[in-house]
């Protein structure tokens, strides 16, 4: 989690190592016993600002996003993913998972959500009677053009004084963040 201090408050320096010529370099001690590359305390400042401006954004984000076009992320995301399919066809439930990111929970509600709504709905595959598809409905489909309008517009207006070749770089950024993320393992006795 990144951690921001307020501003105004002071930072604490780096511990202080000696270097062979005797100057004084500053240097995290973020070495782990797996063999983890040592990483500088300027790292880590960026690092932690970099994940606190992400944290920042995405609040921001989900708030303003909500407001603006009536719907969550989590709602956009999901019929966004699904409007890609053509009418009557939908993904399964678990690839839908996998593929915004969502545990099965989080987005067993948001699917929930959308039902009652009549925006998508469940069958069961043809093909494997365990497997569930969730495709948007024709309402749902109509509410998505509506919606992906105002979503396009406030992304314009988000984005309108960063430049074109800078939301570019930061987007690729981001991608390669996400793969970097991806990668993690988690052990089960950390969760």
């Amino acid at each position: 989690m990144a951690i921001q201090k307020p501003a105004g408050a002071r930072r604490k320096s780096a511990p202080k190592t000696s270097s062979r010529n005797g100057r004084a370099a500053r240097r995290s001690v973020a070495a782990s016993a797996n063999g983890e590359r040592i990483v500088s305390a300027d790292e880590n400042h960026t690092n932690n600002r970099l994940f606190f401006r992400l944290f920042q954004a995405a609040n921001l984000f989900n708030k303003k996003a909500h407001v603006i076009t009536g719907s969550t992320t989590s709602q956009g995301a999901v019929l966004g993913a699904l409007s890609r399919y053509k009418s009557g066809e939908g993904l399964a439930f678990g690839a839908l998972a996998e593929y915004l990111g969502f545990s099965r929970q989080n987005l067993d509600g948001v699917i929930k959500g959308l039902e009652r709504k009549g925006y998508v709905e469940r069958i069961t595959d043809p093909g494997d009677g365990r497997i569930r598809i969730v495709r948007l409905t024709a309402k749902g489909r109509i509410y998505f053009e509506d919606l992906i309008t105002r979503v396009l517009q406030f992304y314009a207006s988000s984005t309108r004084d960063i430049d074109l070749k800078e939301r570019k770089a930061l987007s690729t950024g981001l991608g390669k963040l996400v793969s970097h993320l991806h990668a993690i393992s988690i052990d089960d006795d950390r969760r």
